[in-house]
């Protein structure tokens, strides 16, 4: 009803001149509905607050949902179709880009959201060709550090950002979506300060001040945000002692590469410092207490853009506008310290050492993201089945079944609920 007052979502004009009421009718309904808009329906009326005319189960909330039977629900996930996801990768091997169409199937079966998050990749993996083909020109024919491509690629990134509006606004005309976000849920785990009556529609809404949460951000997120960025500076600079001491000391073999062992070891832990980060900014979200799950998300991902920043980029930074510049200075500091007095001549850094520290740092994230998002869910999956075929025999008896429903419903479970793609 909400979404048919604004004119969005599954509220289609198709249906105005037929009885609702009617069984048959009903049925016609459900038919024509996409699979994806179905399942959406069935979803808000199960999770939306009761004050907007849901039942109000949350999986998401601790207590509080006895009553309307959340003590016995673990997740709501949909089900894999194997067969039409079979018959989607035979189809999509043969072509090299997804149509509207193709995209217009993924919308009616998965939803909107993976719908575009599917158009994303493709308009984002287009874009990218353009640049690769210049860069390699700039590359071969071109001085090495080429003030025109770096300006080439400061416009083409913002050209590429209001090609990707212009046409996530065509998906939205096309798939009857704009201005979905007027019709979006309050969210089971927002705590209203007060119920208040709204002015157009009479109706009373759950309210919170947005001075509480700009005073919970500058007390507490923002400080924390200058911390991380203080600590990041402190180690790279650590990190860059080593590698001058490295530099002048070590003599060995592989010495142009050992100079930047200090630097991949640092890379290597940023994935790890990346997900104690997602945990803070998880938590810092919740205790901004946002309403609806857009905004929410939305708060959540600026959060984890800002902590991948510093923790993947902050180095560069360093390098580029610190450590080269004032490379003299730096050095002349270092020899004051217990261990300075080894440090002899060593060669001022130019642009190629903000050029290796580049390639390290990609390099070593691409490696390491590669091992996390494939190697590490295989092995995660296989010990997940090993623990489970040590249950004991009388408990395998009683849970034993042969539906096969119920046997990919328990598989399905084991996996890691997905939450989003926020990483960069």
């Amino acid at each position: 009803v909400q979404e048919y007052l604004r004119g969005v979502g599954v509220a289609s004009s198709d249906f105005e001149e037929l009885d609702i009421n009617d069984p048959e009718v009903q049925k016609k309904i459900a038919e024509k509905l996409p699979t994806s808009d179905r399942l959406y329906i069935i979803y808000n009326l199960l999770t939306r607050p009761t004050w907007e005319g849901g039942v109000g189960i949350s999986t998401e909330t601790e207590g509080g949902w006895h009553q309307t039977g959340g003590m016995y629900l673990e997740s709501f996930f949909i089900l894999h179709n194997k067969e039409l996801n079979n018959k989607w990768i035979k189809h999509w091997s043969k072509k090299y880009t997804l149509s509207t169409d193709d995209m217009t199937d993924i919308r009616n079966h998965f939803g909107t959201r993976v719908a575009y998050y599917f158009a994303f990749l493709q308009k984002y993996f287009m874009s990218l060709l353009p640049p690769a083909v210049l860069g390699l020109l700039a590359f071969f024919f071109d001085k090495r550090f080429s003030i025109f491509y770096g300006i080439f690629i400061v416009l083409y990134g913002i050209f590429f950002i209001i090609l990707w509006n212009r046409h996530a606004e065509q998906l939205a005309i096309l798939w009857n979506v704009n201005n979905c976000s007027s019709t979006e849920k309050i969210r089971p785990e927002f705590r209203p300060q007060r119920m208040e009556k709204d002015k157009v529609t009479g109706d009373y809404v759950p309210y919170y001040p947005n001075w509480k949460r700009w005073l919970k951000r500058v007390c507490l997120t923002y400080p924390f945000i200058i911390l991380c960025a203080i600590a990041t500076v402190m180690v790279f600079f650590c990190v860059i002692c080593i590698e001058i001491w490295v530099r002048d000391l070590y003599q060995g073999p592989f010495k142009a590469i050992m100079c930047y062992i200090p630097t991949a070891i640092y890379s290597t832990f940023i994935p790890f410092l990346n997900n104690i980060y997602l945990g803070f900014a998880r938590g810092f979200n919740n205790f901004e207490n946002y309403a609806t799950k857009v905004e929410y998300d939305n708060r959540y991902a600026e959060k984890v853009f800002v902590f991948y920043f510093l923790n993947s980029f902050m180095s560069l930074i360093v390098v580029g506008w610190a450590y080269i510049p004032f490379s003299k200075q730096f050095i002349s500091l270092l020899k004051l310290t217990p261990l300075g007095s080894l440090i002899t001549d060593i060669p001022l850094p130019g642009p190629e050492r903000l050029v290796g520290n580049y390639v390290y740092v990609i390099l070593t994230g691409q490696v390491l993201n590669l091992f996390q998002e494939t190697i590490i869910p295989y092995i995660s999956r296989k010990i997940s089945g090993v623990a489970i075929g040590a249950i004991s025999a009388k408990d395998k008896k009683e849970e034993k079944t042969d539906d096969p429903i119920i046997k990919q419903i328990e598989k399905e479970m084991e996996l890691p609920i997905y939450d989003g793609n926020y990483k960069i």
